[in-house]
């Protein structure tokens, strides 16, 4: 595996580009839609139960925490992706087969913060408001913001492939 080779930049750097646009597409666009279709879903199909105010309060806190928990976990986890990420390759790896794991942990790294938009979804059709919905869709760019493939994270990641050389 050469890093050096252009041929393997290019790959990485292609790769980064489509991490970036699958992120964005899993953490804004799709909750945009789920954000338009809870709306439409609760104003003209669906009836929601009638919970006391007390209790969907209550829900909307233990929402919000877990969805905040999944956020940091996902950061985390990347965090711990690109310290040492030479350690998860043997020595002799290809650069395509390192890419690919990347990838796919990059994947679910952006699903898993990406999932407050699904918390706020069942909190707004269970009959909460709109504000709350509006807070996990927050919390949802905030973890985008945070798990999202950085230019730092791919130098680290461009050092690492190369110190495996």
């Amino acid at each position: 595996m050469s890093i050096n080779n252009h041929k393997n930049k290019e790959l990485l750097e292609s790769t980064v580009s489509r991490l970036n646009t699958a992120g964005f597409v899993i953490n804004l666009v799709i909750p945009a839609l789920i954000l338009f279709f809870g709306f439409v879903l609760r104003s003209q199909v669906y009836e929601s139960p009638d919970f006391g105010d007390e209790t969907l309060n209550m829900l909307l806190w233990v929402l919000s925490g877990v969805s905040i928990l999944e956020v940091v976990v996902a950061f985390f986890l990347k965090r711990k992706m690109f310290t040492n990420i030479a350690r998860y390759f043997p020595v002799d790896s290809d650069v395509k087969v390192q890419i690919t794991l990347i990838s796919k942990m990059m994947i679910i790294i952006h699903v898993v913060a990406a999932t407050p938009v699904l918390y706020g979804l069942l909190y707004y059709l269970l009959g909460g408001s709109m504000e709350g919905f509006l807070i996990m869709v927050i919390i949802n760019l905030v973890g985008y913001q945070l798990c999202r493939f950085r230019k730092s994270d791919f130098e680290k990641l461009q050092s690492q492939m190369i110190k495996n050389d």
